[in-house]
């Protein structure tokens, strides 16, 4: 339930933010107990003998519809990679013909066509049903080892009452330069 209202709440503050700019960053920490990461399937453990250093935290958006009938097999894909807890990301679902916040976000992501994971705010873009999940994994690993700014984001959300929340969002800048 706790993991459910976070991803909400989570996903409402991405779509929020997207709508007033164009580019943001979100990091969350998660544990994964090791009760979680013990498996036997040989696709999950081969992904969690990979080791690797990602720069950041990963954000695939897979833009979807509710009429998309090659959709579910994508969102598949990426909750079976979330869920091994062996990449540094996070994903959301926009449901574009549900909500208006998701289409703007498509439209500003130049996405036409359904699914589509966009990896990095378009970093890596991937088009269709990839029929496994290779590809997702292969780009999840392009975008965690790229450079990127320093720039560390904190976030904290507190339910008000009535429909209403406070978030409070503190962005640090670790490079001697300006970040713009």
């Amino acid at each position: 339930m706790k993991r459910t209202i976070l991803i909400t709440v989570v996903l409402s503050f991405i779509l929020l933010t997207f709508s007033i700019s164009s580019f943001a960053t979100i990091t969350i920490n998660r544990e994964i107990s090791k009760e979680t990461q013990k498996t036997t399937d040989p696709i999950e453990k081969e992904i969690k003998e990979e080791q690797r250093e990602f720069t950041h935290t990963v954000l695939g958006e897979e833009v979807s519809a509710t009429w998309c009938p090659h959709c579910p097999p994508v969102v598949g894909y990426m909750n079976y990679i979330y869920s091994s807890g062996s990449y540094d990301f996070y994903y959301v679902t926009l449901v574009c013909d549900m909500n208006s916040y998701a289409n703007a976000r498509r439209i500003e992501l130049g996405v036409t066509g359904y699914p589509t994971v966009v990896f990095d705010g378009g970093y890596q873009t991937l088009v269709g049903n990839q029929g496994s999940t290779t590809p997702y994994i292969n780009a999840i690993n392009s975008c965690g080892a790229r450079t990127v700014p320093d720039v560390d984001l904190d976030m904290s959300v507190e339910w008000l009452g009535d429909a209403e929340m406070s978030i409070v969002v503190d962005v640090t800048n670790n490079e001697a330069s300006t970040y713009n």
